[in-house]
């Protein structure tokens, strides 16, 4: 016999007797109350023990079921006590709350910062340097093309990803191309083609 199912006898036991003495003693509803439950806890402690298919029934009469009921609620448990806001996968918290306050055109910014380790290792993010230094021309692009390309050329690594005209206005066609011409990089014009104001400043533009 386990410790859980000697457990049980004892508070069946005790149980039981206390609840029968106070009933005698004065039928109140209390005192009914509370035999009542003892007999509900003898009962099925001792259906556990005798008939239950179950291997933690038996072995923890009665206790079993409040796993069973803990379990039932383990994934909310998890969701809103235990994992952080930037945990869980394939979305975080972090990631689904920003989609339902975007959704629900409600700001979006989380206060005091991201809640992300940014000195972990590995950890990706591009850092203001208080004492820059010359980088040589030739490590700012890289060469697209081989030896029997006929037009080869040099790309920037850093340019202007694709924005369409129809997701912008026509100012910011304007200065993202002015940028473009200033910086040396390339100006994807995004879905929509190119239209007047891709090239007005002479940027490079790469077309989708």
């Amino acid at each position: 016999m386990t410790i859980m199912q000697k457990v049980f006898w004892l508070i069946a036991t005790l149980g039981n007797g206390i609840g029968l003495y106070f009933y005698r003693q004065d039928a109140s509803t209390g005192a009914l109350l509370f035999l009542a439950f003892t007999l509900i806890y003898t009962l099925v402690g001792a259906y556990d023990l005798r008939f239950s298919s179950h291997t933690l029934n038996r072995l923890y009469p009665v206790v079993a079921y409040l796993r069973y009921f803990l379990e039932s609620y383990r994934i909310e448990i998890q969701q809103y006590f235990i994992a952080s806001d930037t945990e869980e996968a394939p979305f975080n918290r972090e990631q689904r709350s920003l989609v339902y306050q975007r959704a629900k055109n409600v700001r979006d910014t989380i206060a005091f910062g991201t809640q992300r380790d940014l000195l972990e290792e590995n950890y990706l993010s591009l850092w203001h340097s208080l004492s820059p230094k010359h980088i040589d021309e030739q490590a700012k692009r890289v060469r697209i093309g081989g030896p029997d390309c006929i037009q080869p050329y040099d790309a920037s690594y850093l340019n202007i990803s694709a924005m369409s005209f129809g997701s912008l206005s026509a100012n910011a066609i304007e200065a993202l191309n002015l940028g473009a011409k200033k910086a040396g990089c390339y100006h994807n014009t995004g879905e929509g083609g190119v239209s007047p104001y891709h090239l007005k400043h002479g940027g490079d533009l790469v077309c989708r």
